[in-house]
């Protein structure tokens, strides 16, 4: 695995534990697999339904990382449009940003935000989370020194 793929996955690792942590009652698989624009795509991170906690729509997580200069930040307006046209419409579906190139383009990316579509940077994403995101019984996320070297 590369060094920029490593980052990544422990990018999308924390976002899925800061769920965790907070909402210790949801599942929260890593990658969920569809069809469209006639291929297989992914999204990181799927949050199920879950009556009991009345979390009545399923949640998608599109985890995106940039530590240093790359492309990364000008796929986030096709993983939009990817998310917006390929998901259950009935579903929230969301883009958390992360990194310092990543974290400094947060409200350049809000520009290619659709209505069903939530772009977020980390401090952001924290905020949803304490929030009431989710619903349900849950624990405050601190946004604390580790988060704040990891996510930039």
């Amino acid at each position: 695995m590369t060094t920029a793929a490593n980052h990544g996955k422990n990018f999308q690792n924390d976002i899925r534990s800061m769920i965790h942590n907070r909402h210790r009652h949801l599942e929260v698989h890593e990658e969920y697999v569809y069809e469209g624009l006639g291929r297989t795509l992914r999204v990181d991170l799927f949050v199920p339904e879950c009556e009991e906690f009345k979390l009545v729509e399923r949640t998608f997580i599109s985890c995106k990382y940039q530590q240093s200069s790359g492309s990364a930040w000008e796929k986030i307006p096709y993983e939009i449009s990817k998310m917006a046209e390929h998901l259950p419409s009935s579903s929230r579906k969301v883009i958390v940003m992360g990194g310092p190139i990543l974290q400094s383009r947060v409200s350049d990316m809000k520009r290619e935000e659709r209505s069903n579509v939530v772009v977020a940077g980390v401090d952001e994403w924290i905020e949803m989370l304490n929030n009431g995101f989710f619903g349900g019984t849950s624990y405050q996320v601190r946004s604390d020194a580790r988060q704040k070297r990891l996510f930039g």
